[in-house]
């Protein structure tokens, strides 16, 4: 998405197009809520262990991979009760991160593809160590983001997509997520913002 979460700071910080939070799957002991509330997730949730800083700074200047084809939701079915519970649970925990500050966590929520995706065309490694080696710093309680999620749906290839609403001050934004099982949880290997009018399809 144009509102990519983590790196959105980063795109900001170089007068990129900036934007909303990504969705940042991965195992974690956070708080789930009903998906048609909004949940504000504490920093103190991000649980995930980091990316390394080398880990990311080498990804710049590679080229980002060729673009395919984005996953449709009308081609899956709804997903059972327990994989909207992990989905949501895992959005949470990464606007968690968010919040915290703490992006090189929000990174180890993608794969290099999806990362590298979001990685501005002339962003150095330099541009990225000097932004991401500083101490993660929490947001103020009142400029925290809040998320919800919708219409989780499970591909016929294994593949999981999800809405992913996040909520701050510059107002509401949707983004369509697609998302793949590693090890015991989930990883992201895509997300795209969608406009408003589409972020919630007809039941």
């Amino acid at each position: 998405m144009n509102r990519r979460r983590a790196i959105i700071v980063v795109m900001g910080l170089f007068a990129m197009c900036v934007g909303g939070p990504h969705l940042a799957l991965a195992q974690g002991g956070t708080e789930t809520t009903p998906t048609e509330d909004f949940f504000t997730p504490n920093p103190s949730a991000c649980q995930i262990e980091p990316r390394t800083l080398e880990s990311v700074t080498a990804l710049a200047g590679t080229p980002a991979p060729s673009s395919s084809a984005t996953p449709s939701p009308l081609e899956g079915v709804p997903a059972d009760a327990g994989v909207v519970a992990a989905v949501t649970a895992l959005a949470q925990e990464s606007v968690a991160c968010f919040n915290a500050g703490n992006f090189l966590a929000q990174f180890a929520f993608y794969t290099d593809d999806a990362l590298l995706a979001l990685i501005p065309p002339g962003l150095t490694a330099d541009d990225l160590a000097g932004f991401l080696g500083a101490s993660p710093e929490p947001l103020p309680a009142e400029g925290r983001e809040s998320v919800m999620v919708r219409d989780v749906m499970v591909l016929p290839d294994g593949h999981v997509t999800a809405y992913v609403v996040l909520r701050n001050l510059e107002g509401t934004f949707t983004t369509f997520v697609t998302l793949q099982e590693q090890g015991d949880g989930y990883v992201i290997t895509s997300d795209i913002d969608v406009e408003a009018q589409l972020a919630t399809p007809a039941a």
